[in-house]
């Protein structure tokens, strides 16, 4: 008997038509991915697609990173902002005056979460910036919760 050894394939998501992947992460909470294409963003499982969002602009979010300690996903898009989503993928505003963060003109093109530290560590074409989460450590994103990167 042989047992093979390595990576094995088990499923694959065709959704994302013509829409090269730029990222995928997954949510172990939900056991659902999110998968990040120029068009927008698709959430599914094992089974089917659950929910798609779709950008008003073409390659609008750059990059996609889910937070398992905060049960949110941040993606950084094209305005100078980081937007936040629940675990659903529901954009949360962050207050009534400030819907998402701003990163003060910087386009980040990647992102990563250390959930030990807190820290988000952001790529952007001015170099790589650190950054610490203030909140809730373990407060579940709803469509009213304030986050705030220092």
């Amino acid at each position: 008997m042989e047992v093979n050894h390595g990576f094995q394939y088990v499923h694959s998501f065709e959704k994302h038509q013509n829409a090269g992947i730029k990222q995928v992460v997954y949510n172990k909470h939900t056991k659902k991915y999110v998968s990040l294409d120029q068009k927008g963003m698709r959430m599914w499982d094992m089974n089917r697609e659950q929910k798609i969002v779709k950008f008003k602009k073409d390659n609008f979010i750059q990059a996609l990173v889910y937070l398992e300690t905060r049960q949110v996903y941040l993606a950084a898009a094209l305005d100078m902002s980081i937007k936040v989503y629940n675990h659903n993928l529901e954009k949360v505003r962050l207050s009534s005056t400030q819907p998402d963060i701003s990163i003060e003109e910087r386009a980040i093109t990647s992102m990563v979460y250390d959930y030990n530290t807190e820290t988000l560590v952001t790529g952007s074409v001015t170099g790589c910036h650190i950054w610490n989460f203030r909140g809730s450590r373990y407060k579940r994103a709803g469509k009213t919760a304030q986050y705030a990167l220092d």
